[in-house]
C-alpha cells in the first residue's frame, strides 16, 4: 500500500509520542554548559500555572534537532519568566517558544542562532493561537545581542504583549524588507510598545548595515 502525497496537520502530529528533556516548575533554576537533543516536544519546558517561576537562566548550553511538526522547541515557556544567554541553538522549530501568557516573559541575550530550522526561532504566541479571546502575547520579550545565522525571521509577532517588546543590538542574516511586516506590526498595526532598535543587519551579503527600526 502506498499513500502519496498525502498533508499531515499538527492534529496527527499531536497523537505521536512527544517527549521533553527537563520541565521546570521552580524560582531561580540554573541550566547551564549542557547538550540538550533529540526531544520532540521541547528541549526545556518552564511552567507553572499556580504560579509562574521566576529566576530562571538557561546558558552556555547547546540545544539543537528538538523537532517536529506543530512542536519542536528548544526552550518553551508556558507560565514563566527567565533570562537564556550565550547559548548555541540549531535545528529546532523554534528555539525559543512561549504560550504567551500574560504571567510569562524572557530576555534572549548573547545567543548564536546557527540558522537551521523550519520556522522562526525565537517566539511569542498571542491569544489567537490559545484561542482565548485576547490578544495578549506574554508580558515582555527582550531580545538583544543575539546572532542569527540563517534566513527564517528572528521572530514573528503574534499578539501585543502587555509591557513591551524589544529588539535591539542583534546581527542579522537578511536585510529587514526579507522578512515582511510582522516583525513590527500585527494584524497589520505597527505596536507601540514594540521597540526595533539599532541591529547589524545583510551580513549574507557582506555587504552589512546598521540601522535602527527597519530601514532598509
Amino acid at each position: 500500500h502506498a499513500s502519496t502525497g498525502l498533508g499531515l496537520g499538527k492534529d496527527y502530529f499531536y497523537q505521536l509520542r512527544v517527549t521533553t528533556g527537563i520541565a521546570c516548575a521552580y524560582n531561580n533554576v540554573e541550566f547551564d554548559n549542557c547538550e540538550i537533543s533529540g526531544f520532540t516536544s521541547s528541549g526545556i519546558n518552564l511552567n507553572n500555572s499556580s504560579k509562574a517561576p521566576t529566576g530562571i537562566t538557561v546558558h552556555h548550553n547547546y540545544i539543537h534537532h528538538n523537532t517536529i511538526k506543530a512542536l519542536g522547541y528548544g526552550v518553551v515557556f508556558g507560565h514563566a519568566y527567565a533570562t537564556i544567554s550565550y547559548n548555541m541553538f540549531n535545528y529546532n522549530r523554534h528555539s525559543i517558544a512561549a504560550s504567551g501568557w500574560k504571567d510569562s516573559g524572557y530576555v534572549a541575550n548573547y545567543n548564536i542562532e546557527m540558522g537551521e530550522s523550519i520556522g522562526h526561532y525565537f517566539d511569542m504566541h498571542g491569544g489567537s493561537d490559545r484561542k482565548d479571546g485576547t490578544t495578549i502575547a506574554g508580558e515582555y520579550v527582550y531580545m538583544h545581542n543575539n546572532s542569527f545565522l540563517g534566513s527564517w525571521q528572528p521572530y514573528v509577532l503574534r499578539g501585543i504583549p502587555t509591557d513591551y517588546q524589544n529588539f535591539e543590538y542583534n546581527v542579522v542574516f537578511e536585510v529587514p524588507a526579507f522578512y515582511g511586516e510582522r516583525l513590527q506590526k500585527y494584524q497589520g498595526t505597527v505596536l507601540t510598545n514594540v521597540k526595533i532598535g539599532k541591529n547589524i543587519w545583510n551580513i549574507i551579503s557582506g555587504n552589512k548595515k546598521v540601522s535602527t527600526g527597519l530601514s532598509n
